[in-house]
This record gives structure tokens, sequence and C-alpha cells, in this order.
């Protein structure tokens, strides 16, 4: 190394080597976790319901009578977006007719997204402590061979400790696992000949208390003052659907994985599910 820095080799220029070094360190390991674990760089898929769809007990209609009043609404204020047409697309592949007509529709399909968003999971912690590692073996090197002795070694080993530490926070960054997952409750009503009454009841109730101290010379006088009220209401309606209620989550992970990649996929998924809940 020293017949090299003779040649013209500057200090810098060995020290950007060793950077460059560790930065192809860096993109190697990043390949290699993949290739040991493919299903980490696969996008993977689940989706689960609170409660069975079968649970529902709904029941199959003539051909006449397919017709669904679809309600999509996001209350959770997430950026989904196409979530009814995918919907009404599944329900008109199965058959359905899709209307804005409650009156005229044997079933009810209300779809509220309630959650849209992001988890993560480091796998680089591993990298950080190798980058460290790395990056203090090449800077001993570099700081022995660029002049100056043991004092030069030993700096360039703390300053390639900290190059090296830098490199392996961006592979821990670069090797997260994320998962984005889309919650939707859904409501599904079905017409029932003769209606039905629902009973539906609400409480409310407040209590006010108070601490008073009032000093009267040598003595302190003190009060206390306390009161409550409750209120409980119920009500009978007559309604012409039978409601049954439900929640989906769909999930998608992969290493790296971007909210452009995820939401179409837990999107699709979650209409095709919605849409299957019918007869």
């Amino acid at each position: 190394m020293k017949k090299l820095v003779g040649f013209g080799w500057s200090r810098s220029v060995l020290a950007a080597l060793g950077v460059g070094v560790l930065l192809l360190m860096a993109t190697g390991c990043q390949t290699m976790t993949g290739l040991h674990d493919p299903d980490k760089v696969t996008l993977q898929t689940e989706m689960e319901w609170l409660s069975p769809p079968l649970n529902m007990g709904l029941r199959d209609v003539p051909q006449a009578r397919k017709v669904v009043y679809l309600r999509v609404r996001n209350s959770s204020g997430s950026p989904v977006y196409g979530m009814y047409e995918q919907v009404a697309g599944q329900l008109a592949q199965a058959g359905y007719m899709v209307s804005n007509n409650v009156d005229e529709a044997h079933f009810s399909l209300v779809a509220d997204v309630r959650y849209f968003g992001e988890t993560r999971e480091m796998d680089g912690h591993k990298g950080l402590l190798t980058g460290a590692a790395l990056g203090a073996g090449a800077g001993a090197i570099i700081g022995h061979n660029v002049g100056g002795g043991s004092g030069s070694r030993d700096k360039g080993a703390l300053a390639g400790a900290v190059a090296g530490g830098l490199v392996g926070d961006a592979m821990a960054r670069r090797n997260r696992i994320i998962t984005y997952s889309l919650a939707v409750d859904i409501r599904v009503g079905e017409r029932v000949d003769g209606g039905v009454r629902t009973t539906r009841g609400s409480s409310v109730g407040g209590e006010v208390s108070g601490d008073a101290a009032v000093g009267m010379g040598a003595r302190v006088e003190r009060a206390r003052d306390h009161a409550g009220s409750s209120q409980e209401q119920e009500v009978q309606i007559e309604e012409s659907f039978l409601y049954h209620s439900n929640r989906i989550v769909a999930s998608a992970r992969k290493m790296g994985l971007t909210v452009e990649e995820a939401m179409p996929v837990v999107s699709r998924r979650i209409s095709t599910a919605v849409a299957s809940v019918l007869p």
C-alpha cells in the first residue's frame, strides 16, 4: 500500500475506496437477504374476518330479487379510492344488480373503511452492527497505510466505524419488513317479508361534585356537594331489513413495500370479500 501511495494514490482516494467497499458490502448484504429468505422479498397477503361470513345466515333468493343497495364510506380519512367500483363490479359478476334506490333492493350492503396504514418490522439491526464492525476494520487498515502509525490507525478505525455504522443504518432501513393493513366494517341488510322490529336503547348520565372551604377565624368550615342524574331511553322501530355486522382486515407484507404496491392488492381482496358475503 505504501508503494501505491508513492505512485500518486492520496489518502482521500484510499479513504474513498474504503467507503466504496463498505457500500458494496451493504448492497451485497441486502441481495443475500433476498437469496437466503425469498419470502421477505415476495409480496404476501392475508385476510381475516372478525366472524365467519356463513354465520350471518343470509338466504338465497331468486334471480329477479338479486338487487343490492350499495354504499361505501371512508370514515378513516385514509386515501382509499375506487372500492365502490370494485365491489360493484364483483357483484355484477356474481349476477347481482346494483341500485341506488334502497326501496327496490332486497339486500343492503354498506362498507366503511375504518383504517389503512403500515407497521414496520426491523430486519436490519444485524446489518447495523456488521457495518460498524466492517467499517472499524477497514478504517484501521486505511489509517495504517495512509501514514501516521498507530495514532492514525486508531483514528482510521474510529472514522471507519462511524462510516460503517451509517452504511449499516442504511442497510437496516432498506431491509425493513413493511406491512400495510386495510380494515373495513360491513353491514349487510336482508329484506324480510313482514318487516323487522328493532329495539334500540340509549342512556345518559351526569355527575357533579365539589368541595368548599371557608375560613372563620381560627376555624375552617368545609362543605361538600354531590349531585347525579341518569336517563335511559328505549324505542322500538319497524324496519324492512334484518342487519348483520362484520369486519374484514386484509394485509400485504414485503421487504421495502410501498403504499403504491400495497393499496391495489389489499383493496382488491377486500372488495372481493365484501361482494362474496351475499348468497
